[in-house]
């Protein structure tokens, strides 16, 4: 589970990481490119890769895709780590 800021969590269900669902609070995003992704059952990093495309409105709701990708990076880095 990746989560921004308390307002956006993506899921994934180990151990292939799959993309398996998203929660979103306060977001203006193209929900239509997520269903497109859990019917083809994308991979979580493919997902995050992708999450410029479902930002819109940046009036009312800044894109936070590149902060959502820089983030899971360093976390998947620093898990590699550890393990």
């Amino acid at each position: 589970i990746y989560t921004l800021r308390n307002t956006l969590s993506l899921h994934d269900a180990l151990p292939i990481s799959t993309f398996q669902g998203i929660v979103s609070l306060g977001l203006r995003l193209r929900h239509e490119l997520f269903d497109q992704w859990l019917k083809k059952k994308w991979p979580v990093e493919e997902v995050v890769k992708n999450l410029k495309y479902v930002f819109f409105d940046p009036e009312f709701s800044p894109n936070y895709a590149d902060d959502i990708e820089q983030s899971w990076n360093y976390n998947i880095k620093r898990h590699e780590s550890i393990n």
